[in-house]
């Protein structure tokens, strides 16, 4: 069973990108024990860099963790997006797992569109 109560992020891509582009949110990393390639020790030694803490685990203890998904042997627990009100005092928004996916997919495209525009305003 699935731990409805934290925000995962699972796939090797989608955990490689939250190391990289929000490494503050990441709590912590599981990684399968089985599963030693290069991109599953890139992830360890980007998460050592930045001070996340790796888990090694089985296969099974990572499906009870996140549910029937297809993690590719990583999970990364994030922090909730913080998100500001109104009255100017930030509150914390919890992406639900089905949405953990487009929310990550949306940062990724901010950040490239970000990129395109300053490459414009700077040529």
């Amino acid at each position: 069973m699935a731990d409805s109560k934290r925000n995962f992020v699972y796939g090797l891509h989608a955990v490689n990108a939250a190391l990289e582009r929000a490494p503050e949110r990441v709590l912590e990393l599981w990684i399968v024990q089985a599963r030693d390639d290069a991109r599953t020790r890139d992830l360890k030694d980007r998460a050592d860099r930045v001070g996340v803490h790796v888990h090694s685990v089985s296969g099974d203890a990572l499906g009870k963790l996140v549910g029937d998904v297809v993690h590719q042997g990583a999970v990364a627990a994030m922090r909730p997006l913080r998100v500001a009100s109104r009255s100017g005092k930030g509150s914390f928004m919890s992406v639900r797992r089905s949405s953990s996916r487009r929310a990550m997919r949306d940062l990724c495209s901010r950040n490239k569109a970000s990129r395109r525009a300053m490459a414009h305003h700077l040529s």
